[in-house]
């Protein structure tokens, strides 16, 4: 069965494939060579499936890699997103078509020999700031892969100002329940005790998968006094928490109690809800609150829960500067929230503004945002340094595919009126250029980009032959069976679109 997908609303992923190749010898590794990618998107209420979204819902990326190899290796990122992104797994196998795969051919990718991972801030894992990449030897003689991810659940919150919001150190707030389903009751938390605050709910998929992880943890360390609670929040149907705990049975040996909530209907009223989880600007779940003497030692993610407790129970855990290290995450949360609203209402003045304050905070994030400096740039008229900035760019990220066509994603949107800067889209068509080359013409979205690059540069008889090499390269991977299905008509209407425009555009130069 496929994991669970369930997307906050304001994040986005990007993944990245790159294969080795060579001849594979003993010693011999071969060389890295890109062979899919897909450029990060704002994922805004425009372009999110109606109600309720992405949440608790299944779903598989197929995609067609340009060539073949021996192992694949894997990056995602969270660049536009406003939170840690926790990734509870992820799995490829060959596709049989559409969204379905090769019987007993699924295989899971692992983060440095796990199966979980977290990306703790908008920024690329497995690239150089952290150099944290996954490899899976697989072989590759297929063409079509398909990817599936899961992450935590998502609950939309109104987002606490960082300095206000409850932080590792803090006192632990009142545990308010209205029920205990099962094990020891505990109505306050004791001197000296160690205590794990786990929050789920039935519906969750990703929780339903940490539970019995936190029960071999239960197990565990449970001569050391520690105590795991779990509080179900946020819950759909509240009558259908007993009878889930007790077909959990041992997989979920430890107390478990119900929020207390007065009132279903406003969210306010949820007294764990509120006063842990809202409070402490955590918006996922399951999510996880580490108590130690009253005070708060860890907050995170449930399936991170081991590195934490090891090191609480050994006395060698640095609250200190875990606290400092959280607070100000949070604080780069806010202030990319900031600028993603800035930038949706148009303000590109308070936008920049945004942009270079978080800069001057912390000059890491400079190349980070710069395309989306370099959008506001041109949308004010300061070309010049949106041309510097950019051609920076272009120098620093050359070998990277996908991340060459994100400096100016404005460029390659046909849905603008106003056409770019033409010193803006002659740096567009280099990076197009170079990003074609480097996937050896072999990628349909990078062809594409290309020829609305040509397009922009006035280019029009280039950008015919190369609209019309996309549809070729396209109608060459996808098999009889996939050319029925919705996702292949819609791309192949949206390349025949491209190509009718730019035809028009050539007959009247």
């Amino acid at each position: 069965m496929c994991p669970t997908l369930c997307l906050h609303p304001a994040r986005s992923v990007l993944l990245v494939l790159v294969l080795v190749t060579g001849s594979g010898a003993r010693g011999d590794e071969g060389r890295w060579v890109g062979t899919w990618a897909a450029a990060p998107q704002l994922t805004e209420p425009a372009n999110m499936p109606p109600a309720p979204g992405l949440g608790d819902t299944t779903l598989r990326q197929v995609v067609h890699i340009s060539l073949g190899g021996k192992r694949l290796r894997c990056r995602f990122s969270n660049a536009h997103g406003t939170k840690p992104l926790p990734i509870l797994g992820a799995s490829v196998a060959p596709s049989a078509g559409g969204p379905n795969i090769r019987p007993d051919s699924a295989r899971p990718i692992t983060f440095g020999g796990r199966t979980v991972a977290t990306i703790p801030e908008p920024e690329c894992l497995g690239g150089r700031r952290r150099p944290v990449h996954w490899s899976r030897r697989y072989p590759l003689m297929c063409r079509s892969l398909t990817f599936w991810l899961t992450v935590a659940a998502s609950l939309s919150a109104t987002v606490v100002n960082a300095q206000q919001a409850l932080n590792i150190g803090d006192p632990a707030p009142a545990f308010s329940v209205s029920d205990w389903i099962k094990g020891e009751k505990i109505e306050r938390f004791e001197p000296g005790k160690i205590y794990v605050v786990d929050f789920w709910a039935t519906w969750c998929v990703p929780c339903r998968k940490s539970l019995p992880h936190l029960s071999e943890l239960a197990h565990k360390y449970r001569d050391r006094g520690v105590r795991f609670i779990g509080v179900d929040a946020f819950e759909h149907d509240v009558s259908k928490v007993k009878r889930f705990v007790e077909q959990m049975g041992d997989r979920m040996d430890f107390s478990v109690a119900l929020d207390a909530v007065p009132d279903e209907s406003d969210r306010n009223t949820w007294a764990m809800a509120r006063n842990w989880m809202f409070a402490a600007d955590e918006h996922a779940i399951p999510a996880a609150f580490i108590i130690q003497d009253g005070r708060i030692a860890w907050i995170g993610s449930s399936y991170l829960v081991d590195e934490p407790l090891a090191k609480i129970t050994a006395g060698t855990w640095d609250l200190a500067s875990t606290a400092k290290a959280r607070l100000a995450k949070m604080r780069v949360m806010a202030a990319r929230e900031k600028i993603n609203a800035l930038r949706r209402s148009g303000d590109y003045r308070a936008t920049l503004s945004a942009i270079e304050g978080m800069i001057s905070d912390d000059p890491n994030f400079a190349d980070e945002l710069g395309s989306l400096k370099i959008d506001c740039l041109c949308q004010l008229g300061r070309i010049d340094e949106a041309v510097e900035l950019g051609s920076r760019l272009l120098e620093k990220y050359n070998d990277q595919p996908g991340k060459l066509l994100s400096i100016f994603f404005r460029v390659y949107d046909l849905s603008l009126e106003k056409a770019p800067d033409p010193r803006i889209a002659k740096l567009a068509l280099r990076a197009a250029r170079r990003n074609n080359d480097l996937t050896r013409g072999k990628n349909v979205d990078f062809l594409d980009k290309l020829a609305i690059a040509l397009y922009r540069n006035g280019e029009m008889a280039g950008a015919v032959a190369t609209e019309q090499e996309a549809i070729r390269v396209l109608e060459g991977k996808v098999s009889e069976k996939d050319r029925a299905s919705p996702g292949y008509r819609k791309l192949r209407q949206g390349l025949e679109s491209n190509l009718e425009l730019f035809r028009k555009a050539s007959a009247a130069k």
